[in-house]
């Protein structure tokens, strides 16, 4: 029980035009590959990102999510490997996402001060970041970051559940040319 208490998990919600609800084993890199990029198509080749979505105004209403859980320790923003961050990391370095940017939106618990939470947010998207890069070779200038410190609460019921603590993916733009 203590060791449960030392770890948080860190949800990761991609985004999607509908909700979908999958168990955490049942997730494969086709299964997110899909809930991130869509569908895939074969009539549409190429990358357009001259038209980035800004991230303040994605829609809450109209986004999908999968939900992945990605432990770090208790206050800390160190990724821990394998699991679904492994996942992530080899969906991210597809070739069929190579169009796409996202957002890191980084969150917490409500347990310290609310400085004290949008630095560990931001902390832990950062960490998602150079982890994403430094193992799968994500580019850089794909992922943006942003903390959210407790703004945000996942379980409002429970302000210090361990669902709280979540770094959310959310696709940023999807242009393909012909």
């Amino acid at each position: 029980m203590k060791n449960f208490k030392q770890l948080g998990a860190l949800t990761i919600a991609a985004s999607l035009i509908a909700p979908t609800a999958m168990a955490q084993d049942s997730w494969t890199e086709e299964t997110l590959l899909e809930a991130l990029a869509g569908p895939l198509t074969r009539s549409l080749t190429g990358c357009d990102r001259s038209e980035a979505i800004d991230p303040d105004a994605i829609d809450a209403a109209t986004k999908r999510s999968a939900n992945l859980s990605i432990e770090f320790e208790f206050g800390s923003a160190k990724v821990k490997e394998g699991g679904m961050v492994s996942l992530l990391g080899k969906s991210l370095s597809n070739p069929r996402l190579a169009c796409h940017d996202f957002l890191l939106a980084g969150h917490t618990d409500a347990v310290g001060g609310d400085d004290q939470n949008l630095a560990l947010s931001e902390a832990r998207a950062t960490a998602l970041r150079a982890y994403l890069m430094e193992k799968y070779e994500v580019d850089a200038a794909r992922l943006v970051i942003r903390g959210y410190g407790e703004t945000d609460l996942k379980n409002k019921d429970d302000p210090n559940a361990d669902e709280n603590r979540r770094v959310e993916v959310i696709t940023l733009t999807s242009k393909k040319s012909n």
